[in-house]
């Protein structure tokens, strides 16, 4: 049984994550601003069921 050597691989940049720079577009801005606020209107109630769960009946809502 042979075995042969590969030569070395060099990793090559891509393009696109070189420039960093660019000013963000409004359309992107108010897609992950709703994508937020939609997360949070579905979080509140699970995070309000989680917390009242372990607390006692009369502390719920005081």
């Amino acid at each position: 049984m042979t075995t042969t050597a590969a030569p070395p691989t060099t990793s090559v940049r891509n393009r696109r994550g070189a420039n960093r720079s660019r000013p963000a577009r409004p359309g992107r801005v108010v897609l992950y601003a709703g994508l937020v606020l939609a997360s949070a209107f579905w979080l509140f109630p699970l995070a309000w069921a989680l917390f009242s769960s372990v607390k006692q009946r009369s502390d719920i809502f005081a």
